[in-house]
């Protein structure tokens, strides 16, 4: 109807021309215009169909077929029935239509060959998830294969049915609607049967297969259906390969500590797929011990002279250092023994840096890494950080044996977790809380403290006369 509508046109065209003009050039002329017209036009109806522009519509009603038509075969059965919705709308003119599909449904029955870690049976677990197929469009209808996976899983090997049932969805830019459809219920497991061992020997390699024949009941509107399975199961036929490892999830708690040690149980849990085995879960856990250990020096007990507390020549110097000790393995976790040593220096710059006091402390922690074929994985482990404490305001005193003071140098090391957390709201950092105004107290997250303390007495030497007074 569109094109003899336009075909009217055209030939109109071609008349105006001819009285217009006689001579053969504009005849020639308008002849090309005339078919260029029809050809873009003939063209243009073949490769885009027309569809009607919706302007409103509505679904007035909906159903399907009570009956399915069923084609049973040896490849399993397959069920067909009709969908239909009553639409009303308003495109060009008001319209009121029956749109219709058949939807295809599949029950395939499976088979083929499974190589095993074990023939283990147990007991069958159904699992279910769905996954989308192929779509196809009709007009204002696409109509999609969803497709209803029920793996079957033993303890070592599992299989999968694909139930494939079909979903109709009308779109036609105004009203949408999902149309309607059967979907499967009550599935049951029936059971499997297994044949017995069989011993096979291929070349140099020998391995054992057994025969599973497994059933599934399936209910399609009120109808029951089976679905079969059959698998040949081969045990040592072939390598188990890891195709894939992770960690899932880790953690480490402090479980105990003394004065100079601290316990840590370190974990993870990792996930891996194996070729035969398939996925599989476990954990890996270890405990780590962190040790301190210490020593002391005096080296010079005297100083020259004595000073007031704006003064003083006493000089701390601090030094850290983090070495490695050793490496050893145990299944497969590999630990790296690293020691965190802290030297304090006590001097008196006053009279040439005379050494006058030091103290060696050392601590020693593992850092764990999980290995296996494809994964390296440094596991949690407690940290250890090092500071110190010691006086320098000092006060004099008179003894029995002369003048002295006493100086102390105090070695922490604090093992866990050493991030800081404060008592309050500080965002800003200044020691202020921003709610309440007073101050906050930062402290360790979750880490234990290892302190030892090292204290002694330092003499004024014998007077001299450039040692009178106070300098």
């Amino acid at each position: 109807m569109v094109f003899v509508k336009n075909l009217n046109k055209y030939i109109l065209i071609f008349k105006t021309f001819l009285f217009m003009k006689t001579n053969k050039f504009w005849f020639v002329m308008a002849a090309a215009a005339v078919l260029a017209g029809m050809v873009t036009l003939v063209s243009c109806e073949k490769d885009e169909p027309f569809q009607p522009e919706v302007i409103e519509s509505e679904v007035l009603d909906q159903g399907m077929d009570e009956s399915i038509k069923v084609q049973s075969g040896t490849e399993g059965t397959s069920l067909s029935y009709e969908s239909w919705i009553l639409v009303k709308g308003i495109t060009r003119a008001e319209f009121e239509n029956r749109v219709s599909v058949t939807l295809n449904n599949q029950l395939k029955h499976i088979s083929g060959e499974l190589d095993v870690r074990d023939f283990n049976e147990g007991e069958a677990v159904l699992e279910f998830s769905n996954k989308a197929g192929e779509s196809k469009k009709d007009g204002f209808v696409t109509v999609t294969d969803s497709i209803l996976v029920c793996t079957v899983r033993y303890p070592d090997f599992s299989f999968d049915y694909e139930l494939t049932y079909q979903v109709g969805v009308y779109d036609d830019g105004v009203t949408r609607m999902v149309m309607p459809h059967y979907q499967y219920e009550n599935i049951t497991d029936k059971g499997s049967t297994f044949s017995a061992v069989e011993r096979v020997s291929e070349g140099d390699k020998e391995y054992e297969k057994r025969t599973l024949t497994h059933e599934l009941e399936v209910t399609l509107n009120g109808e029951v259906y089976t679905v079969f399975a059959e698998f040949v199961l081969y045990k040592g036929r072939a390598d188990d390969i890891l195709r894939s490892s992770k960690v899932i999830n880790e953690g480490s708690k402090i479980i105990s500590s003394t004065e100079t040690s601290v316990t840590t149980l370190s974990f993870i849990e990792v996930e891996q797929e194996w070729s035969v085995s398939g996925v599989k879960s476990f954990r890996v856990e270890t405990e780590l011990v962190t040790k301190m250990t210490y020593s002391s020096e005096k080296c010079y007990g005297f100083v020259s002279s004595m000073w007031d507390h704006y003064h003083s020549p006493l000089r701390y110097v601090d030094t850290q250092d983090s070495v490695f000790i050793s490496r050893r393995t145990e299944g497969n976790i590999e630990f790296t023994k690293v020691r965190k040593t802290q030297d304090v220096i006590l001097s008196d710059a006053g009279e040439g840096e005379i050494k006058l006091a030091v103290t060696h402390t050392a601590c020693d922690y593992e850092v764990p890494v999980y290995k296996d074929a494809i994964l390296t994985y440094e596991m949690p482990y407690s940290q250890v950080m090092a500071d110190n404490e010691r006086v320098n305001d000092v006060t004099w005193e008179q003894a029995a044996d002369g003048w002295r003071f006493l100086f102390y140098i105090r070695n922490n090391f604090y093992v866990g977790d050493t991030s800081m957390v404060c008592d309050g709201t500080d965002l800003n950092g200044d020691g202020i809380d921003d709610i309440t105004g007073e101050l906050v107290e930062w402290t360790w997250a979750d880490a234990v403290k290892l302190s030892w303390t090292y204290s002694d007495y330092i003499y004024l030497a014998e007077p001299t006369v450039s040692t009178l007074g106070i300098r």
